[in-house]
């Protein structure tokens, strides 16, 4: 893919994903599938590999796959369904609260995130409230998020 043989990558990983015996080795597959997509701007392609990772368990069985719910948020985010992006980077940060600080990286080098921000108002605020501690608030201090407000 880094040579510019899109296509060539996309089968391998696919060939991977439909094949390998092993569970990781599939989600890496996914993972990486997924990444072309997003570079292709398919975004409902990109949510489908991400989510594999997420529906098969295996990012709550394996740690190294603790970002899938941040890909998924953005994913949403871009294919403009906010409420399902912001539960996704909650449900993130609810399930790895101890790696507070490798993601809020995620979130400050992720251009395709900021661009949403900035193309889809309100979008950051309803961030701030869903996810205070991205921004280096208590979430006891009476911010909530969509989703608790509702039910």
């Amino acid at each position: 893919a880094t040579e510019g043989r899109t296509l060539q990558a996309a089968e391998a990983y696919r060939d991977v994903f439909q094949t390998a015996l092993d569970e990781t080795n599939r989600g890496h597959a996914a993972v990486q599938l997924g990444r072309l997509y997003v570079a292709e701007e398919n975004h409902r392609k990109a949510l489908a590999c991400f989510r594999w990772v997420k529906i098969s368990g295996l990012a709550a069985r394996d740690e190294r796959f603790f970002f899938v719910d941040f890909n998924i948020g953005v994913q949403r985010a871009c294919l403009g369904d906010r409420a399902r992006s912001l539960a996704a980077f909650r449900s993130l940060l609810d399930a790895h609260p101890r790696r507070l600080v490798e993601i809020t990286q995620l979130f400050a080098q992720s251009r395709l995130l900021a661009k949403q921000m900035e193309e889809n108002e309100g979008f950051a605020e309803e961030l701030l409230a869903t996810c205070p501690e991205l921004f280096g608030m208590d979430p006891s201090d009476g911010a909530t998020s969509p989703a608790q407000d509702e039910g």
